[in-house]
């Protein structure tokens, strides 16, 4: 692949519907990389710590001298986890420039594409960490081909992911809710653009297709709010909810009203869904459904619409994820499977 120093042209951006995103491989990734979306990524990596009880990563891993991390974003983990290991070079590559210019001696910035082919030694890395790569690569058996041919001997993969569908274990987050409406619309363009946002469902799969054994696949709920009685599930919920409220704009304004059709089915799913709301509350769709790709404004309802159902303390919605690492874990804890 092409990489290129922070400094480079790639630093001049894209603006779209007030957001900004990266302009080296211009569309190939959803989310925008402006301040507002940094700074929900930084709440994510708080987040991320809350849920696994402070650790940065689960993998055994002892004194590496490589580490990778696939989609640094702001940087923030590779900056961690280079302070962790200072004898390690820690490698953090995107398609942005966004990340810091003040970090650890030992940690290096790249703007890369990791869709395309590595230019990285073969067994070089001691560690390679991705996260919420999720609606980013069209190709994860190709991506864990790449990784197990760049790690070491001995080496680890770790990929933390959540989902983007909202679901409940007491029923109030139901077919009909627009929770569920989300997450079908959310899903169904990602499966449209070719870049699923399904991956923690299928990554424990793929793993062991590229050749990784003892995969572990560790479960994870992430609580809309606080909800939940237990305190540590409490707080996660809190700042997974504040991630959401800064965040929810940047996870869909490309994805719903970029061109090309993209959007046929988001329309229909809220067509569908505003047809069982003038079933149930006789509201009227008539200036609402959108005949055409989606503008500004439309997007800005439907996020409406989710964090209305936020704001309401009877949905105890949470989103799915997981922690997959090829490693026979022994866990002193078993995160997030409180009810």
């Amino acid at each position: 692949s092409i990489t290129d120093t922070l400094d480079s042209a790639y630093s001049r951006f894209r603006w779209e519907n007030g957001r900004r995103y990266h302009s080296y491989r211009d569309g190939a990734y959803w989310g925008p990389n402006d301040e507002t979306h940094n700074d929900q990524q930084d709440i994510a990596h708080h987040a991320w710590r809350l849920a696994l009880y402070n650790k940065l990563y689960l993998a055994p891993i002892h004194k590496p001298e490589r580490i990778l991390d696939v989609g640094t974003g702001t940087g923030i983990w590779a900056i961690e986890i280079a302070d962790a290991f200072p004898d390690a070079q820690v490698v953090g590559t995107d398609l942005s420039p966004t990340q810091p210019n003040w970090v650890p001696p030992n940690c290096v910035f790249e703007v890369d594409d990791v869709t395309m082919e590595w230019t990285y030694r073969k067994d070089s890395f001691d560690f390679i960490h991705s996260r919420e790569m999720f609606g980013s690569i069209a190709d994860w058996d190709e991506y864990f081909k790449q990784c197990y041919l760049h790690l070491k001997p001995g080496g680890w993969v770790e990929a933390l992911e959540r989902g983007v569908k909202p679901v409940s274990d007491d029923g109030s987050v139901g077919p009909e809710h627009f929770w569920t409406t989300w997450g079908d619309t959310v899903l169904s363009v990602g499966e449209m653009w070719g870049k699923g946002f399904n991956a923690w469902e299928i990554l424990k799969e793929k793993m062991e297709e590229a050749g990784f054994v003892d995969v572990v696949q560790v479960p994870m709920k992430w609580p809309i709010g606080p909800w939940m009685e237990d305190r540590h599930m409490k707080d996660l919920g809190m700042w997974n909810a504040l991630r959401l409220d800064t965040g929810l704009e940047g996870y869909v304004m490309r994805l719903f009203t970029m061109a090309g059709g993209v959007c046929i089915m988001p329309l229909l799913l809220f067509f569908l869904f505003l047809l069982k709301k003038t079933e149930t509350e006789g509201m009227s769709f008539a200036n609402t459904y959108p005949s055409r790709q989606w503008s500004y404004t439309e997007v800005q309802a439907f996020l409406g619409q989710f964090k209305a159902c936020m704001r309401d303390s009877k949905n105890h919605g949470y989103l799915p994820g997981s922690v997959l690492t090829p490693s026979p874990l022994t866990l002193s804890f078993s995160p997030l499977q409180q009810t």
